[in-house]
């Protein structure tokens, strides 16, 4: 999932920053946000939280979900190569 979430930043740059928390040495990150399944994608926007998905998504799906969150992708997202 890690490339796929790495793949999708680019296309959200400039309007979102992304945030990778290794759960298992930040276990205080996990309990703030109630991590229990891995990976948990969290979209906060002002702090809090508007979204959640417990699982793997494909690069598609996980486009889908930002954008149905309320996120905007960069003017140049269609510019980028995978």
């Amino acid at each position: 999932y890690i490339p796929v979430f790495e793949d999708v930043s680019k296309e959200f740059k400039g309007n979102a920053v992304f945030v990778k928390v290794q759960t298992k040495n930040l276990r205080s990150i996990s309990k703030k946000y109630n991590v229990i399944a891995v990976p948990t994608t969290i979209v906060l926007v002002g702090g809090n939280e508007v979204s959640r998905y417990e699982g793997s998504m494909n690069t598609t799906k996980l486009i889908t979900f930002l954008i149905a969150s309320g996120l905007r992708r960069s003017k140049d997202h269609n510019q980028l190569k995978y």
